[in-house]
């Protein structure tokens, strides 16, 4: 809820500041969107591929081994919490992350080139 209320927070912000703001703004607010944007597809493929054995390390650091793996036919708590339901979260996480980081991405330079636009017809 906070991540849906903070874009709404920025374009009130953008309102009210001054043109010199706006820009800045705008800038800053394109630039964090996209360098997301990177870093997120810079994780995936890291994720993927050591998410596996960092997660059998962590386990076996902090837990006796094999008490963290579990029975999906005789525990319950993977009947109530299956693979899939952790799967679902992520993929959408990800698809919340990637969609607001694009129009984020799209609002921040278009603001910047509507505010450079303005500048040059008040400066003519």
């Amino acid at each position: 809820r906070l991540l849906m209320v903070f874009p709404l927070l920025t374009i009130a912000a953008w309102i009210k500041w001054g043109k010199e703001k706006k820009a800045m703004g705008a800038e800053m607010v394109a630039i964090g969107s996209l360098a997301t944007l990177i870093l997120f597809v810079g994780i995936i493929p890291f994720l993927v591929l050591v998410f596996p054995s960092a997660f059998s390390t962590f386990h076996l650091l902090f837990f006796d081994e094999g008490s963290y793996l579990f029975d999906p036919s005789t525990d319950l708590l993977v009947q109530l919490y299956p693979e899939g339901l952790f799967l679902s979260f992520a993929l959408r996480i990800a698809l919340f992350t990637v969609l607001l980081s694009l129009l984020l991405c799209f609002f921040g330079f278009l603001m910047k080139k509507d505010l450079k636009q303005e500048k040059t017809k008040n400066q003519s």
